[in-house]
């Protein structure tokens, strides 16, 4: 017996999300053919069965009409899911619905055909854990500020200010990702493929800044940038510079991008320090960053680096900032990620 992926359907429906997506798979035993129509729901309520019943058999009615379904086969209303409590599976064979779930369970019931077989796989479900967002955005910063190092759930935990509950949630989301791993389940988290979490990260599309605000600055030389930041010292407030303030000359491969900082607090002692304008073109950016980004704990003081001018963030952060502003931030973006990743030690494979 096996199943087939031969293609999807978007059937359109009222309410939030517009359409609900069917597969349609072949199902072979025996010898035999039958197409099989189904809906994916991870988690099922008996509810859940009769709509979904109802929805595949119009569909079925439909793609009838246009000649779209193999003529003179067997097609098989079903429904797959993550587990299938013994109480759901007989009611959706009572309505009519094969099932099959991720333990390997397979219930078929129709008129002169029979299958079933009780899934004995174990399944652990998908994290649900957000890395890229919030406080799940600490423990990466904290793992791509040393990623070489071995460390325990309750040891980032502790390092990012953040309950051990989340922690583990967030690792274990990037160990089904295989961008970490360990020797064993008691061992630390060794992150595995530090190149794949910084693209992960890029890719997320996830903001650091709440809300970006654009000056024109007459100035933006580094003695101008060191004045912006002996400003916000003296005013009691921690910010970190980014985009093109936070990079050296020997890092800058692109022209044309914007300085910026992300400041959290107040900015008449920035605006006087730059002479800020709010009139185009916008060359000085100013980031109010997440609550869960601000200070040392795995947000962006994390690891700040010395630049002559005054602080510049990491240069994972720097990267996902440039990779996030677009344009010519993209190049600018690949150029340092090729840097780093060259920088990077060698770590041997765990056997």
């Amino acid at each position: 017996m096996a199943l087939a992926l031969r293609g999807s359907h978007l059937v359109e429906r009222p309410g939030p999300g517009g359409a609900t997506q069917v597969d349609e798979l072949e199902l072979t035993w025996e010898g035999a053919r039958a197409t099989v129509l189904t809906v994916h729901r991870a988690r099922l309520a008996a509810g859940d069965l009769v709509r979904i019943r109802s929805l595949l058999l119009d569909l079925t009615q439909e793609l009838t009409r246009r000649g779209r379904l193999a003529p003179g086969r067997l097609t098989i209303p079903a429904v797959t899911t993550d587990v299938a409590s013994p109480a759901i599976l007989d009611r959706a064979l009572a309505e009519g619905l094969a099932l099959f779930d991720r333990t390997g369970t397979v219930a078929v019931r129709r008129p002169g055909l029979l299958l079933h077989v009780a899934g004995t796989k174990e399944f652990r479900p998908p994290s649900r854990a957000r890395p890229f967002a919030g406080r799940g955005c600490r423990i990466v910063r904290c793992l791509l500020d040393q990623p070489t190092r071995a460390r325990t759930a309750s040891e980032l935990a502790a390092r990012t200010e953040t309950s051990y509950a989340h922690t583990f949630g967030v690792l274990t989301r990037l160990e089904e990702e295989q961008l970490v791993d360990r020797a064993s389940p008691r061992s630390g988290f060794r992150l595995r493929d530090p190149v794949g979490l910084l693209r992960a990260w890029m890719a997320a599309d996830t903001k650091t800044a709440l809300t970006t605000e654009g000056f024109f600055a007459p100035v933006t030389t580094e003695a101008a940038l060191a004045r912006a930041a002996a400003a916000w010292r003296e005013a009691g407030q921690e910010a970190v510079f980014t985009l093109a303030s936070a990079l050296t000359a020997e890092e800058r491969h692109v022209s044309g991008l914007p300085h910026a900082v992300y400041l959290p607090g107040a900015l008449e002692p920035l605006t006087a320090a730059l002479q800020l304008r709010r009139t185009t073109p916008h060359n000085f950016l100013v980031l109010r960053p997440e609550p869960a980004a601000q200070g040392a704990a795995g947000g962006l003081l994390l690891s700040p680096r010395a630049l002559p001018h005054g602080p510049g963030v990491a240069l994972p952060q720097l990267i996902v900032d440039l990779d996030g502003f677009g344009g010519r931030g993209h190049e600018q973006a690949e150029f340092l990620l090729a840097r780093w990743a060259a920088a990077l030690p060698l770590v041997e494979a765990r056997s």
